[in-house]
């Protein structure tokens, strides 16, 4: 499983995750853009640009994993998981360097989109199982947003993580039992 965090998250937010899911399962972590050891953001390239060099990075790890691999997003490193869905994904990756986690925030800002609004027609493109999860203390805006996503992606199986929030990264016990009883992953 290729996991991928949101908005302030490096690898090392979801390396809970992988190692909760390691008895049966390999979780590959990542630094996304400017976070971590990805490197230098360098200039803005504008909100479209943002998104193509955030698939193509998520297509290049999924690459390194190998064929049939799930991608487990959480908050916006979900949407960019369905963005890089519909835009199909490939290829491979070698990132250097470090900076700090607050500057990448308009990378998420750019795979969310206006008002953080999923365009349903996009997402029923889908082909691939996709298992849209929320807990049961989410915000309802949140939870809105993970319902109507399910209902857009073709076959996606929607369920609420009872007791949780938008935090279930820091419980990675809670998040990999989840993960393990859903017939998607």
């Amino acid at each position: 499983m290729v996991l991928v965090g949101g908005a302030f998250n490096d690898r090392g937010t979801v390396a809970g995750l992988a190692a909760a899911l390691a008895p049966d399962r390999t979780g590959w972590t990542y630094d996304r853009r400017g976070r971590g050891g990805s490197g230098p953001l360098g200039p803005w390239p504008g909100p479209e640009e943002a998104a193509r060099r955030e698939i193509e990075d998520l297509a290049a790890v999924v690459a390194a994993a190998g064929d049939d691999v799930a991608v487990i997003g959480h908050s916006s490193g979900a949407i960019l998981a369905l963005e890089a869905a519909v835009a199909g994904i490939a290829g491979s990756p070698d990132y250097p360097g470090m900076l700090a986690l607050a500057p990448t925030l308009a990378y998420d800002a750019a795979i969310c989109g206006p008002g953080a609004a999923l365009d349903p027609a996009r997402l029923a493109r889908i082909a691939e199982p996709a298992l849209v999860l929320d807990g049961g203390y989410c915000p309802e805006w949140m939870r809105a947003g993970a319902v109507a996503a399910a209902k857009a992606i073709p076959g996606a199986i929607y369920e609420t993580v009872p007791g949780e929030d938008h935090a279930i990264l820091q419980r990675p016990e809670v998040f990999a039992a989840a993960l393990r009883q859903s017939s998607v992953t």
